[in-house]
């Protein structure tokens, strides 16, 4: 008797593992005056396609009165129990992000560093992307002018499933070009960072 009712509950229980996860699209955050810059914002809209697949568009508007620099960012997207990838082929404003000669750089299970404008090597960052502009050793900031933005877009996979439902962003940059320390200026009094 007791083997009839345990096997209704184990194939129910295998049955939700392997069921594929619900589709979703939707805007995990939006940041308002980053590093405390009136109309520096960001938003990322994130959605999850087929088993493991999942697709971000992160945008950094400029609405400022100048041009800014952007030199890296992180952002979390699951929880930390799984192992995330990121795909060949991330794109910045529709072109390749990592060209033949190009300045970026990005990666999967990675975190930023904020101090120093690049990524952390470790790999030990899981649901985290990180993008920076330190490709090939050399920092090539990413100018943004005002009333315009950078959109970045980037897929990839996740093995827990695990959605985050708010946005977890480290970013950093110079809120006027090319006056910090990063961007070939002489000091960091213009830097901004989340």
């Amino acid at each position: 008797m007791k083997s009839a009712h345990l096997a209704p509950i184990i194939l129910l229980c295998f049955a939700s593992l392997a069921a594929p996860r619900v589709a979703y699209a939707d805007t995990i955050g939006t940041l308002d005056n980053l590093g405390g810059y009136t109309g520096l914002d960001a938003t990322a809209d994130l959605s999850l396609t087929g088993a493991t697949g999942w697709k971000l568009t992160f945008t950094l508007t400029n609405d400022t009165h100048q041009t800014i620099d952007l030199n890296q960012f992180a952002i979390e997207l699951f929880s930390a129990s799984g192992t995330t990838t990121v795909n060949p082929g991330a794109t910045l404003d529709g072109v390749g992000l990592v060209t033949p000669g190009g300045a970026w750089e990005y990666s999967a299970n990675e975190n930023s560093n904020n101090g120093s404008g690049t990524c952390k090597t470790s790999g030990s960052q899981s649901g985290w992307i990180c993008a920076d502009t330190d490709a090939k050793e050399i920092l090539h900031p990413y100018s943004v002018s005002s009333g315009a933005s950078a959109t970045f877009v980037f897929t990839g996979t996740d093995t827990t499933g695990t959605l985050l439902t708010e946005l977890s962003l480290m970013a950093s940059g110079c809120a006027e070009a090319g006056t910090c320390w990063l961007d070939g200026g002489h000091n960091n009094a213009n830097k901004w960072a989340v």
